[in-house]
């Protein structure tokens, strides 16, 4: 165990319940190898979308996991007649593990995955990126961006003139903030679960 984790541990292995974790990481950090709420017999409360894959009788996780939002999402695109997808999404652990069940699910459905990208979090510039997706010519775009991704990629395709006509995105982490942020009316048309 790192010294960082040494300290947190003797520091709070008393505390009977943690909350405001809401990445995946501190998630992890908090729960891997029974190393905190599991040996403490602490419990983490986990507010937000998870990736599913894992589970322990101390996190309660109250956000939806990928069986919950993802997959009865993109079955509903699947039945809207959508064939070729681009996946989008930031570079950390939900967006990667929801593309892998993405991929698996079109694929099932005899769809296609035609674009998979990843934006580092603090990212702002999307033109190399939108350039690919304007190449692979997706029937819609699947969006796990997070936070300030969001806004940046959807500000650009828009002042590209590209709108839901062109690029239909179907959201999956993106919040009221961020909405209000971007504008109803660049989001006009566009999808979220």
């Amino acid at each position: 165990m790192n010294d960082k984790k040494t300290r947190l541990f003797r520091a709070l292995r008393k505390v009977p319940d943690i909350d405001r974790l809401y990445a995946p990481n501190e998630r992890k950090f908090v729960s891997d190898d029974n190393l905190f709420v599991e040996d403490y017999n602490s419990t983490l409360w986990y507010p937000v979308q998870y990736e599913g894959m894992e589970a322990s009788p101390n996190i309660i996780y109250t956000g939806a996991a990928p069986n919950q939002q993802i997959v009865p999402a993109i079955e509903y695109l699947l039945e809207q007649g959508y064939k070729n997808f681009f996946l989008l999404g930031s570079d950390y652990v939900f967006p990667r593990t929801a593309n892998m069940i993405i991929n698996a699910q079109v694929e099932a459905a005899g769809a296609n995955v035609v674009g998979e990208e990843y934006a580092d979090m603090d990212q702002t510039d999307f033109a190399a990126i939108i350039s690919k997706i304007e190449a692979a010519k997706p029937d819609i775009i699947i969006n796990t961006l997070n936070g300030t991704g969001n806004v940046s990629f959807f500000k650009q395709m828009s002042e590209k003139n590209y709108t839901a006509e062109n690029y239909p995105t179907m959201s999956f982490s993106i919040a009221e903030e961020e909405v209000k942020t971007i504008g109803a009316d660049i989001l006009k048309g566009h999808m979220v679960s």
